[in-house]
């Protein structure tokens, strides 16, 4: 079934949404009105209030056309509940996060889609601008200095812009901006793969290289190779990449809160713990930030021990 848009203003389009949750990695209403997420349940405590449906992020007696003006909820989210930064129930949500909230922060029952050394799966803390790092979604980045930005996808970006969760996460068809579903998980709008040893392409991370600038980082711009003839090769971020390392390996994309024991999580780093292993004899593996585009690692990772390993 397609979904109708007869009462909307003259101009606009349908999307077969039908199509869109039945796709590999979905938010798809099944028994008792659950909604599953790339085999995630979600928040019971909003299915027992029936908002687990088409519902929970849409108001059919409010829902416009209206365009988002970045970060706030666009006319199709009009008049839904959500959960603020702080944690609080709003009635109305303002911003397009609030409404994600209610299912991936406080009350969620996700689990990590990647075991890291930080676990958490509360989407409000991992945003929160309290923490070391973190995208752009509740409030502006902190890092002023970043190489990348913006990309030749993506021009008018910003070290200063918000940006929304459905600039990632929405249909990789671009039927619709939600994310209703999509062929890549979690609801991915492009590919991002996340196994170890995969061949660096820009098919491959796409959703990182739509914003941030492949050249300026293949070009190690922000992650530069240590000047030594002995690591000459493997560094930096095109070394990295070069031998298999994902992005994720590193980097953990919502935001990092900070436990105070295992070394620096600025520049989103939060080691995914399959890939990136303790060095003998420590408890996890540690980054330390020493600077602008400098720092150090004390690890084990593809065999290669790196003993506050720095650039």
């Amino acid at each position: 079934m397609r979904t109708s848009v007869s009462s909307m203003p003259s101009g606009t389009s349908s999307a077969d949404i039908s199509a869109q949750v039945k796709k590999f990695s979905a938010h798809r209403a099944v028994q008792n009105s659950r909604i599953v997420s790339q085999g995630m349940q979600l928040n019971r405590r909003y299915e027992r209030k029936n908002e687990l449906t088409c519902m929970g992020c849409h108001n059919p007696h409010k829902a416009n056309r209206r365009k988002a003006s970045t970060p706030y909820v666009s006319g199709l989210l009009e008049g839904v509940s959500g959960i603020d930064r702080n944690g609080m129930n709003v009635a109305s949500a303002t911003y397009e996060y609030e409404v994600c909230f209610k299912c991936h922060a406080d009350y969620t029952s996700d689990f990590p889609y990647t075991p890291r050394v930080i676990v958490n799966s509360n989407l409000r803390l991992a945003f929160d601008v309290v923490n070391p790092s973190y995208h752009p979604v509740v409030g502006m980045g902190k890092n002023f200095n970043v190489p990348s930005i913006p990309s030749s996808f993506y021009p008018t970006l910003r070290v200063s812009s918000v940006i929304t969760c459905t600039d990632c996460h929405k249909d990789d068809e671009g039927g619709s901006k939600g994310p209703h579903g999509s062929s890549f998980p979690p609801i991915l709008g492009e590919r991002y793969e996340t196994s170890d040893f995969t061949t660096e392409s820009y098919q491959h991370y796409a959703l990182c290289y739509r914003c941030h600038d492949r050249d300026s980082i293949l070009n190690d711009e922000s992650f530069r190779k240590k000047i030594d003839r002995r690591t000459a090769t493997g560094g930096g971020h095109s070394g990295h990449l070069e031998n298999g390392a994902p992005c994720s390996a590193c980097h953990d994309a919502h935001g990092v809160v900070d436990d105070g024991i295992s070394g620096s999580h600025t520049h989103l780093i939060n080691f995914d713990t399959r890939i990136v292993r303790p060095k003998p004899g420590s408890e996890r593996p540690i980054f330390t930030d020493k600077g602008t585009f400098s720092g150090g690692c004390t690890l084990l990772c593809h065999g290669k021990l790196h003993n506050d390993l720095s650039y």
